[in-house]
């Protein structure tokens, strides 16, 4: 799957890895994907950039065309219970989501939703990605929590959105 950019996606790999490895030796393993889960009282890192949006403590964005395919905590619930009831899926893997949004329609969704306006500083993606990258091997050195989680190496580096389409008919979820 290629290098990863971060500690989160290298041990989200690995942790994927070792479940795989259950399902090689005979368990029944059936694996959920969600994408960006979203929620009221969401403590992550979606949840907190949310608030900071609202409460206008987000001076500045980056990677307006990057996005994630967002879904409902309530969804991703739902699917995870129809998939574990699902009979003989063992070894299934499927994606959860619901919309897929940039990220500059995603700022303009929360202003909008909130009354409250965007970040007032776009940065260009070029310094976005040199300073998402700078600040990942500075918590590396230091081993302090990210200290620009709001943009974060992840929302520079995903492109794609995907459907739900084949989980929604192989499971009944609506």
């Amino acid at each position: 799957m290629g290098p990863h950019p971060n500690a989160y996606w290298r041990t989200k790999h690995a942790g994927d890895e070792v479940i795989q490895a259950f399902g090689v030796q005979g368990l029944p393993v059936v694996t959920v994907y969600p994408g960006a889960v979203v929620g009221a009282g969401d403590p992550n890192a979606t949840g907190q950039w949310i608030r900071r949006l609202v409460r206008q403590r987000q001076v500045l964005w980056a990677f307006e065309g990057s996005g994630f395919t967002f879904v409902h905590v309530d969804d991703v619930a739902e699917s995870i219970v129809r998939a574990a009831e699902r009979e003989n899926n063992a070894g299934e893997r499927y994606l959860i989501g619901r919309e897929y949004l940039t990220n500059r329609a995603f700022v303009e969704l929360v202003a909008e939703l909130s009354g409250r306006p965007r970040p007032p500083v776009l940065l260009p993606d070029r310094l976005a990605h040199t300073s998402a990258a700078f600040l990942g091997h500075l918590e590396q050195w230091t081993g302090l929590p990210p200290c620009w989680a709001s943009l974060g190496t992840v929302r520079g580096t995903w492109r794609r959105g995907f459907g739900s389409a084949a989980t929604r008919r192989r499971t009944s979820w609506a």
